[in-house]
């Protein structure tokens, strides 16, 4: 249930993106599908933090963003920014230093009291708006809770010890979360963010992600799952017993909807939560190293290509073009 004493909506809604050149393409998808899903009533404000997006892919982004009157869009360069600590990460996987902006963002936008922040390897099936909601002034951030089956994942992460896996487990989700900017900033958060990246960066799986739940445990809140239904949650639920969060695969169980027979049984949300997930997502993460523009088969491509569709993007994609600039890049 909502907190009813939650900060009043903002207009414009400031929307915050990260990412990189190469990620040009799947960015101009998540914006478009966001703006057309989004509430006409309300005004949007997106923001861009990159360091080497180029002119013609500034111009192709905006030309996306001008087709709907309620909405805008600013570039910010943020120049080597990170570039130090990202070097000391061990950990990297399919992620990009971008990803570390998430840590900056109170002091970066002083002008705004909440802000929300999405990843770019997303596609939007409903409004997003309804997710400021959920920030109240009890939290800095809400994100979405993972299902207590996906947790598993931390369990025989290594170099970790219990006390930091059990923030972990009570964690947030980074792929869409809702800042508390003003509170933020009232309490120093940014300060404790970065001692967090210079502290932790040995036992860091997820980047952002964890050092967000390592150092503000206890002070975040949870979005409803549908606002961000990962892709890996068809494999993770198809059979009962088995842990599995691999995307590729599982074409004919994933067609005939075998996962909605497992969704009881979860300890964070109820068969009811999960089954409203899958059959009506605000948002859908392809958080994994399968990406819809550079895999034959992902779960809900079509989702995606739908959107892609509607972008300068579309027709070079068709032909090719940006196979080799997308092939190993992620945010």
């Amino acid at each position: 249930m909502v907190n009813k004493t939650m900060i009043i909506r903002q207009n414009p809604i400031p929307i915050i993106m990260m990412f990189n050149d190469k990620y040009s393409m799947p960015a101009a998808v998540a914006i478009c599908s966001l703006l057309e899903n989004a509430n006409h009533n309300n005004t949007y404000a997106l923001h861009v933090l990159h360091e080497d997006i180029t002119n013609e892919n500034v111009e192709l982004l905006s030309n996306v963003v001008s087709n709907f009157r309620n909405a805008s869009i600013e570039f910010l360069n943020m120049g080597g920014k990170f570039e130090e600590q990202w070097g000391h990460i061990l950990t990297k996987d399919y992620y990009s230093k971008e990803c570390l902006y998430k840590l900056i963002l109170p002091e970066l936008f002083k002008q705004y009291d909440t802000a929300i922040i999405t990843d770019v390897d997303v596609v939007f099936r409903g409004d997003i708006s309804p997710a400021i909601e959920y920030v109240s002034n009890r939290y800095y951030i809400a994100g979405y809770r993972p299902p207590s089956k996906l947790l598993r994942i931390y369990d025989n992460a290594e170099n970790i010890n219990e006390a930091i896996r059990k923030k972990y487990k009570d964690g947030i989700g980074a792929g869409i979360m809702v800042y508390n900017l003003a509170l933020m900033r009232k309490d120093g958060v940014q300060k404790k963010l970065l001692a967090g990246l210079e502290r932790y960066s040995n036992v860091l799986i997820q980047p952002e992600q964890d050092i967000i739940n390592i150092v503000l445990n206890k002070h975040l809140g949870y979005l409803p799952l549908e606002f961000c239904l990962c892709t890996y949650m068809y494999n993770l639920f198809r059979v009962r017993e088995e842990f599995n969060i691999e995307v590729k695969g599982h074409t004919i169980d994933y067609i005939f909807k075998k996962y909605m027979s497992n969704l009881d049984g979860d300890l964070v949300y109820s068969q009811k939560e999960l089954a409203r997930a899958f059959k009506s997502p605000i948002q859908i993460h392809y958080a994994s190293g399968c990406k819809p523009w550079k895999n034959g088969f992902t779960k809900r491509k079509l989702d995606w290509i739908f959107y892609l569709s509607k972008t300068p993007y579309f027709f070079p994609y068709l032909l090719g073009k940006y196979k080799s600039d997308t092939e190993n890049t992620a945010i």
